[in-house]
C-alpha cells in the first residue's frame, strides 16, 4: 500500500487522534523541563564536566524525542557532539528495536483476530498499521518513538473491547475437588509406606547381607561379656552355693562358639564369589 493510499484510507475524524500521537503538543512543564536539562548540560561544559552535560541531554532527548536534532544541532553543545551523537545512535538502535516490537506484536493480534475495527477509530486498523510501517522505513528516533507509541496505542484499543471470557462452570466441581483430595491422601500414604518398605528391603538386603556374621560376632561377645561379670558377681555374693564347674562348662562352649564363628565367618568369605 502506496503513502497516497495510506492517506486516503484515513478517515477525518480520526486525524487528530493520529496528530496527537506523531505530533504531540508538548506540554509546558515538558518544554520547561527539557529547557533546564539544556542549560545544566551547558554549565557543565562551561565547567568542563563533559560527561555530566552528555547525561543531561541524553536525559532531554527522552523527554522529548522531537527536539532531538534541534539538540544535536545546539551550537552551545558542540563541544559534546561526538559524544553526543554515539550515544544518540545507540539510542535510536534500542528505539528501533522496540519500535519494531511493538509494531509487530501489534500486527499480529489484529490480523489473528480479523482485522477488527478499533473503538473510537473509523479508519481500517490495517491502515494503521501501514502507517507504524512508514514511520519505521523513515528512520530516526523521533519516528521510531512514534511508531512504538501508535503500536501500543492500537494494541490497547483493541484490548479494551475484547471481552474477557469468564471459564465455564464444571458441574460437580465440589464432588471433584473432595474426590482429587481423597486421592491426594490415599496416594501420599501409600507413597509413604512405600518408601518405607523400600527402605526395609534395602536395609535388609544390602546391609544385613554385609555384615551378618559382624552383627551376630557382636552379639556372641555381648553374652559372653554378661555372662563372665554375672559369674563373678555370683561368686562374690554366693560363694558357697555357686557352681564352679557349670560356669566354666558354660564359658567352654561359649569360646567353642566363638571359634566357631570365626571360623564359619572366614569360609563363607573364602567362598563368596568375587564381582
Amino acid at each position: 500500500m502506496g503513502d497516497t493510499a495510506v492517506i486516503r484510507e484515513l478517515a477525518v475524524a480520526d486525524l487528530l487522534k493520529l496528530a496527537q500521537i506523531l505530533q504531540p503538543t508538548a506540554a509546558p512543564e515538558r518544554v520547561a523541563r527539557v529547557e533546564g536539562l539544556i542549560q545544566e548540560a551547558v554549565r557543565a561544559i562551561q565547567e568542563d564536566r563533559r560527561e555530566w552535560a552528555v547525561g543531561r541531554v541524553i536525559e532531554a532527548a527522552t523527554t522529548d524525542p522531537l527536539r532531538v536534532d534541534e539538540m544535536l544541532s545546539n551550537p552551545a553543545l558542540q563541544p559534546i557532539h561526538s559524544n553526543l551523537e554515539l550515544l544518540m545512535n545507540r539510542l535510536t538502535n534500542v528505539a528501533k528495536m522496540d519500535a519494531e516490537s511493538k509494531l509487530t506484536a501489534a500486527e499480529q493480534v489484529l490480523e489473528t483476530a480479523g482485522w477488527p475495527r478499533l473503538p473510537h477509530w473509523e479508519t481500517a486498523p490495517e491502515a494503521l498499521i501501514q502507517i507504524g510501517h512508514r514511520l519505521l522505513e523513515t528512520g530516526g528516533y523521533a519516528n521510531y518513538v512514534r511508531a512504538a507509541e501508535l503500536a501500543t496505542t492500537l494494541q490497547t484499543a483493541y484490548w479494551s473491547a475484547t471481552p474477557v471470557q469468564s471459564p465455564l462452570p464444571i458441574t460437580g466441581m465440589a464432588s471433584l475437588k473432595k474426590e482429587a483430595n481423597s486421592l491426594r491422601r490415599k496416594g501420599a500414604g501409600e507413597a509413604t509406606l512405600a518408601l518405607a518398605y523400600h527402605a526395609w528391603d534395602l536395609l535388609r538386603s544390602r546391609a544385613w547381607q554385609r555384615a551378618p556374621l559382624l552383627v551376630i560376632l557382636g552379639a556372641w561377645f555381648t553374652l559372653g561379656l554378661v555372662g563372665g561379670l554375672f559369674s563373678s558377681a555370683a561368686k562374690m555374693v554366693w560363694p558357697d552355693s555357686w557352681i564352679v564347674p557349670a560356669s566354666d562348662f558354660a564359658f567352654r562352649i561359649w569360646g567353642i562358639g566363638f571359634l566357631a564363628l570365626v571360623g564359619f565367618g572366614f569360609w563363607a568369605q573364602v567362598r563368596r564369589p568375587r564381582r
